[in-house]
């Protein structure tokens, strides 16, 4: 999880992600934008785009573990992260 989040920005730059979402949009027989309009509740496209490219330059990120369950171990590391770190917040669900 953290070598994604450490490397994020650059080995996904925000147009990566945003053609990775209409190629899974469309392998799904889903428009892209009508998928993402319906999702933001018709807020704009491109605002979220970039809104989303400035987070991951700023590093404010979230990380999720979902997992059956959380082992004693992992929960202690998720709550230390957050108290270590502002701009991104660590979860586990």
């Amino acid at each position: 999880m953290l070598d994604y989040a450490t490397n994020a920005v650059v080995y996904w730059p925000i147009g990566s992600i945003q053609a990775a979402f209409e190629a899974t949009c469309r392998s799904r027989g889903l428009d892209p934008s009508e998928t993402l309009t319906d999702f933001l509740e018709g807020s704009d496209v491109q605002e979220f785009w970039q809104r989303a490219k400035e987070n991951l330059q700023a590093g404010k990120i979230r990380m999720l573990f979902v997992a059956d369950a959380i082992a004693p171990e992992l929960q202690r590391i998720v709550e230390f992260l957050n108290g270590q770190m502002n701009r991104a917040e660590v979860l586990a669900v």
